[in-house]
């Protein structure tokens, strides 16, 4: 598996007009059952790649005025959302998190999700364990740091969604 698949399984997840968090992870369940037990470990190895490249301080600051706060847990769902949401939206944030302003409506945070390859792999190997990866998980956020003050100077088309302005 490659992130191009990665990706298109992300996406055939989502078919559907606002798919729920539930509807999402039902659909995607059922297209990692379709996968050999190295493809479900390969799937969930980028999801991880894809939490640990957006583990920045500009994303943590945009998180922080959409959410009203944002704690390292906080965080941590809301890449996790992000990531759900498909490559185009990830890219663009990633390239620039005011983009979240066109499309995130509300407090986003999507926990559940990182577990559902996991329990794929599990259901199909009939067991408990699960490979882990070897993949160092940087211990800081990418980028230059923040405080409160400065956030919605920085992120305005955010600040502005979300009423700070």
């Amino acid at each position: 598996m490659d992130e191009n698949q990665f990706w298109n399984i992300l996406e055939e997840s989502k078919r559907g007009v606002n798919v729920s968090q539930d509807a999402q992870m039902a659909s995607l369940r059922a297209l990692l059952d379709r996968l050999d037990l190295d493809e479900i470990v390969a799937f969930d190895r980028i999801f991880d790649e894809m939490r640990a490249k957006s583990y920045t301080h500009d994303l943590w600051g945009a998180a922080y005025l959409i959410n009203g706060g944002c704690s390292d847990d906080g965080f941590e769902y809301f890449r996790r959302a992000l990531i759900a949401e498909g490559r185009q939206k990830f890219e663009a944030a990633m390239r620039d998190p005011e983009t979240l302003a066109e499309w995130i409506e509300e407090e986003t945070e999507f926990e559940e999700i990182y577990h559902v390859a996991r329990e794929a792999y599990r259901a199909k190997a009939g067991t408990e364990d699960f490979p882990e990866h070897d993949l160092r998980f940087p211990r800081a956020p990418s980028g230059g740091s923040w405080d409160d003050g400065e956030l919605e100077a920085r992120f305005p088309l955010i600040a502005e969604k979300f009423g700070y302005s």
